[in-house]
């Protein structure tokens, strides 16, 4: 069963702006170009026939198209700082909560288990392994600066497959904001 996730995907113009904060070092697996994104939701594996009910359902979400501002930058480390992800802030707003609580209640009328974490919206930039990297002093100076906006005029429901420089998005679905 394929992999899914719901999510807003970045500018293109945007995603080499925010990949220029990452250190240059061999325990930063940096995000494929093309690839970044806000994830609303992650589904896990969905069979063909609750994807084709969840994507029926999404078509019915409302909710106005508007700005993301992205602010800042830091890490959520795991395991113990072995292992972690650095990620660019994304800035609170009512349009973007609206949004994401209106994804929720599809996601649980389709039956699908809500991820047990509060969600905390950010936009993965890397990962990395084998203990915190020297540079991340760096990379959390240059996060600092981060200051961006675009406009959100529709979220999509994305198919991950894992490859050999990291997880490939393929849109399966397109939600217009209106």
């Amino acid at each position: 069963m394929p992999r899914l996730f719901i999510g807003i995907m970045l500018p293109p113009l945007l995603q080499p702006e925010l990949l220029a904060l990452l250190p240059d070092c061999g325990q930063i697996r940096p995000a494929p170009p093309g690839q970044l994104h806000l994830t609303l939701h992650f589904l896990g594996a969905v069979s063909d026939a609750v994807s084709s009910a969840l994507q029926h359902s999404l078509n019915n979400v409302r909710s106005a198209p508007f700005t993301m501002v992205l602010t800042g930058a830091g890490v959520f480390p795991q395991d113990s700082g072995v292992r972690g992800v650095l990620w660019a802030g994304v800035q609170p707003s009512e349009p973007l909560q609206r949004l994401h609580a209106a994804v929720t209640a599809v996601v649980q009328n389709a039956g699908l288990p809500l991820e047990a974490r509060p969600w905390s919206p950010h936009i993965t930039l890397a990962r990395y392994s084998g203990g915190p990297p020297e540079d991340l002093q760096g990379f959390l100076g240059r996060g600092e600066r981060v200051q961006a906006e675009f406009d959100v005029a529709e979220f999509q429901l994305l198919q991950s497959r894992p490859g050999p420089t990291g997880s490939v998005y393929t849109p399966l679905a397109v939600f217009p904001l209106t």
